[in-house]
């Protein structure tokens, strides 16, 4: 009740998909909320939010922009990850591949206030690995045998190292999680955020 609450005014058209958790310096565990945007009312999501100003220096976010512009036309969802007061501090594209496997194509976190110690940016832990872990939950509820991800250079320590994914042998393959290892990443986000991600619908 009190999610339908703290979101009756909002105004888009996005779908509650998840509750979950992240870790704020100072504060500990705190809850926050996770959206898929609708194709027809949130193509201005990224200029709507409280704290637009904070993505200013994000790398990957006029692709998602341009993508929300024509996603009727893609078969990909995209999520964001929203704290209580509607501050957006993470997003990423997912799309099927075939039936059994779903690839990560962007996962990228608030540049402006990840790993800041102030009064005005909080450092916030977990918010990758959280969004990837509510994607794992979600292809784990549907069946799905794996995710890829084609990551960037400096990202693979992020996948392989912290989020138990395995690349693939040729130099231009993705780096997978198989379903195997699917639980194994859900349980340390649990144990990184103190809560467990819950489904919604």
């Amino acid at each position: 009740m009190l999610v339908s609450k703290n979101f009756n005014n909002i105004a888009f058209g996005k779908t509650l998909v998840g509750t979950c958790a992240i870790q704020r310096k100072g504060v500990g565990s705190q809850s926050c909320f996770i959206f898929d945007l609708d194709k027809n009312s949130d193509y201005n999501y990224f200029d709507k939010i409280n704290n637009a100003e904070d993505w200013d220096c994000a790398k990957y976010l006029d692709y998602t922009i341009y993508d929300l512009k024509d996603i009727e036309h893609k078969p990909f969802s995209i999520y964001v990850l929203e704290t209580s007061k509607r501050d957006c501090l993470g997003f990423a594209q997912v799309t099927d591949i075939n039936p059994s496997t779903s690839e990560l194509l962007l996962l990228e976190t608030v540049p402006s206030q990840v790993e800041r110690n102030s009064k005005n940016h909080p450092a916030f832990k977990y918010i990758g690995e959280t969004l990837l872990s509510f994607i794992t939950k979600k292809l784990q509820s549907e069946g799905k045998e794996r995710i890829e991800v084609y990551p960037a250079i400096c990202a693979e320590s992020f996948y392989s190292n912290k989020c138990f994914f395995t690349k693939y042998s040729g130099y231009d393959d993705p780096s997978f999680l198989p379903k195997e290892k699917f639980a194994n990443l859900i349980k340390q986000n649990e144990k990184h955020t103190g809560k467990s991600i819950e489904l919604v619908g």
